[in-house]
């Protein structure tokens, strides 16, 4: 059963692990201390999220694969944390509807 936009986000914002990771969704804007670390990424790193490829070790919540694909990436979230790969899972049906 796919989930709404909202109940992702609900998954989301309650799974605690890692904590820097708060986003919305439907934006991929991030939100707090994460909003922090992208723009020191970014500063550092420019072409970060430009390339073709990405694999994401360890994705938890999906943020950065998330931006990747945003970017056009071809990506690949990968991690031992069976909520974490549903959480993505879930928002792949709605970022990425086309994908089977």
């Amino acid at each position: 059963m796919k989930l709404s936009l909202q109940e992702v986000q609900a998954k989301i914002d309650a799974k605690a692990y890692p904590p820097t990771h708060e986003y919305d969704l439907a934006s991929l804007a991030p939100r707090g201390v994460l909003a922090e670390r992208i723009e020191r990424i970014l500063k550092v790193v420019p072409s970060f999220f430009k390339g073709e490829h990405m694999l994401d070790v360890g994705c938890s919540k999906g943020f950065f694969s998330w931006q990747a694909f945003k970017h056009g990436m071809q990506t690949i979230g990968i991690d031992t944390d069976a909520e974490a790969v549903a959480i993505c899972k879930a928002a792949e049906e709605i970022l990425d509807p086309n994908n089977d």
